[in-house]
């Protein structure tokens, strides 16, 4: 797709990732410089979770390399990718359970020691160990899912409902604190609810899928911890020892596939791709139920980005907000700060293949995150890739460093638009590094779209696009991300715009405006403003007489117009003399509230 084709386009962002993933090798010319991929094998392992959205890496990675680096991705679990990446068996660990704090004191002290809190069994012989980084590398929604055969809804259930469930304590799908949270259900699928116990299925390995469960299972529900299981554990002891288990993500779909009445856990992808129902989750503000889909878990990496940001083992489990999916998760991967470990645990430790380590990690929490809504996961949001590039950053051979630093700074004519309004200019500038060269590509955190939505790095390092709005009022994170070279790193900037609530106006016309006693008069209420939605309330003061529709009356569009809404109410009058309507509209998420009078004359 050609830069002429684009201008004068406005291409929604999701496009945009999209546009990444088909074209990666093309979208980023290979630079002229002194480094180059080295012909190697990464190997690396661990979390199943992340494995869907590996496979997708392991291709795109290789062929981005122009088939020079290969990565062998091997789906043990996270325990096990966790232990083997400290014992130098793989060169990077991906998790879906951060190492606390305490763990990485223990790593990283000059003793060494034994490390146990989320591993299991423990690793030894850490001592004289450089510096371990664990990098959020992942965002995903842990789904759970369920077969009951010839039921195909989505359940809703609760954070108690769940962990009751994993406790054993709940073990009929026709419960009662399931069938009162469940309204829609008919008749018929009560009873076929009722035709299957209930059979859980949980991780028989060590799993950060687990981890993300019962981390958030022991802090919604005190039973879970009362029973002595622990909130946020991979050990797969960490659940009744009745229940039925299965190996890796995969093992634990494939067997709830296989039982009737069986329930489970994984990353939604396995769910889509078993064919299994999944179950909305209770949000933690307790107002809506949310399914296990990119959106939920974007809308709980959103609500707490500044914490994870500060602090990447953060857990963004039953993060607040109307749309956020509790289950969500971070997935992380853990590398040595210097990649100078000579030949231990059998591996070759080079510096070609150190470098080609650090291009792999770059690419996969920037470029790597264009399939992500594709394949069930969500794109990590800027202010953490931010935080990622940073500590990617510190990753060396012997103390000598790959890639020159660069910095993205992203800046717009307006900070604050009325939603429908206006058009965004942002301009995007790439500072640093060594002349650097690539691509520049536009994202924003809501549905907007982008008149230039990549663009080469020019000379100037200067990038200018055009931003609209998505329609709805929020707040919306504008980023550029540039995605770097063979001697660049890449960088992200941002800027913040609040897309407000327009002002809306709301006037009643009634015909005629003098009415006899017992006769009526036709009113219209019309609101002006932003696709206004909803109700306008109406009431009326001194005199007496009825409104028709009761007290207010649904609001609909003129026309094809996406700034006026009305409608109709007759006033009949009692008594002679003044009548004074009120007309009262309370607003929507893209309108403010207004209110006017009219006089009606009642003779």
């Amino acid at each position: 797709m050609s830069e002429g084709k684009l201008k004068g386009t406005f291409l929604p962002s999701v496009f945009v990732l999209l546009l990444f993933a088909l074209s990666a090798v093309a979208v980023i010319p290979p630079a002229e410089a002194a480094n180059s991929y080295t012909s190697t094998t990464l190997s690396i392992g661990g979390s199943t979770l992340i494995a869907p959205m590996m496979s997708d890496w392991q291709t795109q990675f290789n062929a981005y390399t122009g088939g020079a680096v290969t990565v062998n991705y091997q789906a043990v679990g996270s325990t096990t990718g966790t232990n083997n990446m400290l014992s130098d068996i793989f060169s990077l660990g991906f998790s879906d359970a951060p190492i606390p704090a305490n763990g990485l004191a223990t790593i990283n002290s000059t003793t060494g020691g034994v490390i146990t809190p989320t591993n299991s069994p423990p690793v030894t012989g850490l001592a004289g160990k450089d510096p371990l980084i664990q990098i959020p590398d992942g965002l995903a929604p842990v789904s759970v899912f369920y077969n009951i055969p010839s039921f195909r809804k989505n359940l809703n259930l609760t954070g108690d409902i769940i962990a009751e469930i994993f406790l054993q304590h709940i073990t009929a799908w026709n419960a009662p604190q399931i069938l009162a949270i469940n309204k829609g259900l008919t008749s018929a699928d009560v009873a076929n609810l009722a035709k299957y116990p209930i059979q859980v299925v949980h991780r028989s390995d060590g799993s950060g899928t687990s981890f993300a469960l019962t981390y958030y299972m022991g802090h919604i529900d005190g039973n879970w911890t009362a029973a002595g299981f622990k909130a946020g554990s991979t050990s797969s002891s960490n659940f009744p020892a009745t229940e039925l288990s299965a190996k890796g993500s995969g093992g634990v779909a494939g067997l709830v596939s296989a039982t009737n009445g069986a329930i489970g856990y994984a990353e939604t992808a396995y769910a889509v791709g078993a064919g299994l129902p999944y179950a909305a989750v209770l949000n933690a503000d307790g107002t809506h139920y949310v399914l296990p889909t990119p959106a939920g878990a974007t809308a709980a990496a959103a609500a707490d980005a500044s914490q994870v940001a500060s602090d990447p083992e953060f857990t963004i489990t039953n993060a607040p907000g109307a749309t956020s999916y509790p289950i969500s998760t971070y997935t992380y991967v853990f590398v040595w700060e210097n990649q100078n470990l000579g030949t231990s645990g059998g591996g070759a430790w080079t510096q070609g293949t150190a470098y080609d380590t650090v291009q792999f990690l770059n690419w996969i929490v920037t470029q790597g995150q264009s399939d992500a809504t594709l394949l069930q996961y969500a794109p990590i949001p800027p202010a953490v890739v931010q935080v990622d590039l940073g500590l990617i950053a510190k990753v060396n051979f012997g103390g000598a460093s790959f890639l020159s630093s660069t910095a993205t700074s992203v800046t717009c004519n307006h900070a604050s638009v009325i939603v429908g309004k206006t058009l965004v200019s942002c301009t995007a500038v790439v500072s640093g590094g060594s002349s650097p060269s690539g691509s520049l590509l536009w994202t924003s955190t809501g549905a907007g779209t982008f008149s230039r939505p990549t663009c080469p790095v020019p000379k100037s390092g200067k990038c200018v696009t055009y931003f609209k709005t998505s329609g709805t009022a929020s707040s919306e994170t504008i980023a550029a991300l540039y995605v770097g070279d063979l001697n660049n790193a890449p960088s992200i900037g941002s800027a913040s715009l609040a897309v407000t609530q327009a002002t809306s106006k709301v006037t009643l016309l009634c015909t005629p405006s003098t009415v006899k006693s017992g006769a009526t008069t036709n009113c219209k209420a019309t609101v002006t403003g932003f696709e206004p939605s909803g109700k306008v309330s109406i009431s009326q003061t001194g005199g007496t007489g009825s409104i028709s529709a009761g007290a207010s009356c649904a609001l609909a569009p003129l026309g094809r117009s996406t700034t006026v809404s009305v409608c109709t109410a007759q006033l009949t009058g009692s008594t002679t003399g003044s009548v004074t309507l009120n007309g009262s509209y309370g607003g929507d998420v893209n309108n403010l509230a207004s209110t006017t009078t009219k006089a009606i004359t009642v003779h």
